[in-house]
This record gives structure tokens, sequence and C-alpha cells, in this order.
């Protein structure tokens, strides 16, 4: 047991200059304890500088780079086991949380990127019909009778489809991501309509026609009307 001739020894043995590891063996040849030694001459040299280093970094890493730090905690730190229990309790749910927050974000984004190209579609298929009826007015009807169903690809040149305007705008209207673009001329070349696909919601379609509608439909035209 730890008792005053003890300390008093290893306080007289510092003084001369002599190392702990030669008061600790002097000591042990005495017949002293191990326990009562380490008791006696305290935290060794540079144990407490190492203790406070490594609770200094892993609070730095904790903002940095939590990862690290709570192997560090674990590893090199001597907190009680209650204190890094709790710390990483903590983390976790602060991971939950982040996780939860950076899903809601990205999926906002996403929602609004998707409006803002549904919005691109409607405006360059609302410019078709202003040029159709430019085209009818010219022309004297919208063109050859068409069906083009996927992608109004290969639509004939003597029709409004063929229209280097429409052309355009219609290439706009892929561009943004419109899926299943079908583009419609009646056999009496007196009606049209065109649907596509919107990108925020694979079960809506933007239609508009040679009536004057504009409207979601839930599927792509098989006839010259939206309605």
């Amino acid at each position: 047991m730890i008792t005053d001739e003890l300390v008093r020894y290893i306080k007289q043995e510092r003084a001369r200059g002599a190392s702990d590891d030669q008061i600790r063996n002097t000591l042990k040849s005495q017949g002293w304890q191990d326990a009562d030694i380490a008791i006696g001459l305290g935290p060794q040299p540079g144990g407490q500088k190492k203790s406070t280093v490594a609770t200094v970094v892993t609070i730095i890493l904790f903002f940095l780079f939590w990862p690290l730090a709570l192997v560090l905690m674990w590893a090199w730190t001597d907190w009680s086991r209650n204190v890094k229990i709790a710390l990483s309790a903590v983390f976790g749910v602060f991971i939950i949380v982040i996780g939860v927050v950076v899903f809601v974000v990205l999926r906002s984004l996403g929602e609004a990127r998707g409006k803002a190209r549904d919005a691109a579609i409607k405006g360059n298929l609302a410019n078709v019909r202003v040029q159709a009826e430019i085209y009818y007015d010219r022309e004297g009807s919208y063109g050859s009778s068409t069906y083009l169903p996927g992608d109004c690809a290969a639509a004939p040149a003597n029709s409004i489809f063929g229209d280097p305007g429409i052309v355009q705008s219609l290439s706009a209207v892929r561009s943004y991501g419109a899926g299943e673009l079908t583009c419609a001329i009646s056999e009496t070349d007196q009606t049209w309509a065109i649907s596509a696909r919107l990108p925020s919601d694979a079960g809506e379609y933007w239609c508009v026609d040679s009536t004057g509608s504009s409207l979601v439909i839930l599927s792509p035209i098989r006839d010259m009307s939206c309605l």
C-alpha cells in the first residue's frame, strides 16, 4: 500500500536526479508491489501531455472529419467508455439527420429540374401551334396526312412537321428530355396534334392540337386531337 515513506523516498530520489526507472527498480528490489510503485510515481512523464494532445486532435477532427475522429476517440483518448458511447450515439444520429436532409434536398432539386424541363417543353409546343397556324395561312392546310409515333421523326417535308421553324421547336422539345414525342396530321389535312411525355412524370403527356387544346393526357395521342 502507498505510505508517506514511499512518497518521501520518491521525492528525495527525484531531487537527486534519479530517473523513474531507477526508482522503480530500487523499490522492486526492496519488495514493493508494482501497483504501489506505479501509484507513487504517478503518471509517466509525457503521459498527461499525450492525453491532452489526443483530446485536442480528436476534438479538431470531430469538426473536420468525424469518421476518423470517432476511430481515434476509441483508440487513442483516455475518455471514459460512457462518454465515448454517448458521442458515438450523437454522431450516429447526426449522420442519419444529415442523410435525410441531403436526400430531401436532392429530391427537391430533381423535382425542380423536372418541372423546369416540363415548362420548357410546354413553351416549345405552344410555339409549334403558332408556327403551324402561320404555315396554314400560307399553304391552306397543315400538309400531308401523317402519324409519327415515338420521336416524330421522318416527317413529310410538305407538312407542318417539315417546316424549319417547327423542326427547330421539336428539336428543342427533345433536348429537354421529352419522351414518346408523337405527331399527327389528319387525312383531311385540316387538323393536327402533338403529344410528348413529360420528364417529371413518366405517366403524363403534354398535348397540343389545332383546336387550341393544351392539356395533360395519360397516353400518347391516337388521333388528331388531345380530347
